[in-house]
């Protein structure tokens, strides 16, 4: 049951993941263009803003189908895994991968966080504070909860290798 749960839950943080994505491209665009311009185009006068803009969008929208459907196939797959049928290991390298992905998100937050509390703020507003806290809240959950299904996962494999293991005993 455990499996399915945390299944489940992977999908619905996928969705979570690619609406942040989102929300931080298309809700401060001024920002986002500015900031991209000064790090990757610096120097560089021939490229306009629409064009920034378009390539902004378009590594946004490659990111966010890649993180829907890492999810989509890991927490398919564990959702089959907690019903009892057999899905290979391939999802639990995909779950590796999206641990370590977790693990630099929450890192991520937890950095902007506290640049907000000590230093006052990375861009000035209440919202980006509390933004800051909620995204670290929830990239925290997604994260145990990725860890719990990877340990659900190896539990499960274990108990049906024993199992195997006492009927082979059993048939001999």
């Amino acid at each position: 049951m455990t499996m399915v749960i945390v299944g489940t839950g992977i999908i619905v943080f996928g969705a979570w993941a690619a609406l942040k994505m989102i929300s931080m491209v298309l809700l401060r665009t001024n920002e986002t263009v500015r900031d991209t311009r000064r790090m990757l185009f610096y120097g560089q006068d021939g490229i306009s803003d629409k064009e920034v803009l378009i390539w902004i969008i378009f590594i946004t929208v490659v990111y966010v189908l890649i993180e829907l459907g890492v999810r989509v196939y890991v927490g398919s797959h564990a959702i089959a895994e907690g019903r009892g049928h057999g899905s290979g290991r391939l999802y639990l390298v995909f779950t590796m991968m999206l641990i370590f992905a977790g693990s630099l998100a929450v890192l991520l937050d937890a950095y902007v966080v506290l640049v907000n509390l000590v230093g006052g703020g990375v861009s000035e507003g209440e919202l980006t504070r509390r933004d800051a806290g909620t995204s670290l809240v929830i990239d925290l959950t997604s994260l145990v909860m990725t860890i719990e299904m990877m340990v659900a996962a190896f539990r499960v494999k274990k108990h049906k290798k024993e199992i195997r293991k006492t009927e082979a005993g059993n048939a001999a």
